[in-house]
């Protein structure tokens, strides 16, 4: 990443980083609660936020044109997600849980 002034954006390394992948590595997600899908969204004037989710794993899914209304405007969500094998795939271990089979979808 890049900023606007040419120079490259620091890595994400914050509180925001270190609670969405505790959700992920400690298994709150694919391991307690047994989902077996993970989304989350960001406004795009806000690509940091972006890059937190990146680097806890999340992978860019897509932008939902006027997905939200405040003050009476539409403005666009961009969607980040993973599955539940992409996080096995990357090394977490394997939890057997409520939804191990991989079919829930719910949103955390």
């Amino acid at each position: 990443m890049a900023t606007s002034t040419g120079e490259r954006a620091p890595p994400p390394s914050g509180s925001a980083l270190r609670t969405a992948r505790l959700l992920l590595r400690r298994f709150v997600a694919f391991g307690t609660l047994g989902l077996g899908r993970v989304y989350a969204a960001h406004f795009p004037w806000n690509p940091a936020s972006g890059r937190v989710l990146a680097a806890a794993g999340l992978r860019p899914e897509g932008t939902l044109r006027g997905h939200y209304l405040k003050h009476g405007r539409r403005i666009d969500a961009v969607m980040f997600g993973i599955l539940r094998e992409e996080h096995v795939a990357c090394g977490a271990p394997r939890q057997d849980g409520p939804g191990a089979d991989g079919a829930s979808g719910d949103r955390l």
